[in-house]
């Protein structure tokens, strides 16, 4: 079984896969949005991916409580949590690139906390399946980061290092305009 396998076999149905087509969106649902949405492609014979919003709301629009052990509205940033989180595998690779995809006004926020949570939980995840599945190798783990934004703050930034965290980070513009496709196989190059 490959880990993208095992992850999915780990995740709560009501948070679906997203991924159905080389190419795929993260919408975010939140009404107060700026950026809706974040555009993704990338080639099946080179890799595999999946992709999940665990930000994710109820019929009713009440969002659902990711981490329900922790205490609601402390501001600690402990529910936190990025828009979108991809795995990518590239085939025969014992790698797995962590996305961490983020829909953001020009106001960063606390972008830096949902990009951290983001990677904590996704390493939680990959940790997870290989504790179901013994039959997995521990694998490299290279995180990057996607940022959508109302518009881009310069063409020079395409891959600007973040100044908090120590992963390579790519800047999309999603806005009424234009909405940028971010490049898996690009964002993944070293």
């Amino acid at each position: 079984m490959t880990y993208l396998k095992a992850i999915e076999n780990i995740i709560n149905e009501k948070y679906p896969q997203l991924v159905h087509a080389e190419s795929f969106s993260i919408i975010e649902s939140a009404p107060t949005a700026i950026c809706k949405e974040a555009k993704f492609n990338y080639s099946t014979k080179i890799g595999d991916v999946i992709a999940y919003k665990f930000d994710e709301r109820d019929p009713h629009g009440v969002p659902y409580i990711l981490f329900p052990f922790f205490k609601q509205g402390t501001g600690t940033g402990l529910n936190a949590m990025c828009d979108g989180i991809l795995f990518y595998q590239r085939k025969k690779k014992n790698q797995i690139y962590l996305i961490l995809c983020n829909l953001k006004s020009m106001n960063e926020g606390n972008n830096v906390v949902q990009i951290e949570a983001g990677e904590l939980f996704g390493r939680f995840l990959i940790d997870s399946a290989r504790r179901v599945d013994k039959s997995l190798s521990k694998p490299e783990i290279i995180v990057r980061e996607a940022q959508f934004r109302p518009r881009v703050v310069s063409e020079e930034q395409p891959t600007k290092m973040n100044k908090h965290v120590p992963k390579r980070t790519y800047y999309f513009e999603s806005s009424n305009r234009k909405i940028d496709t971010a490049n898996i196989r690009h964002i993944c190059e070293e």
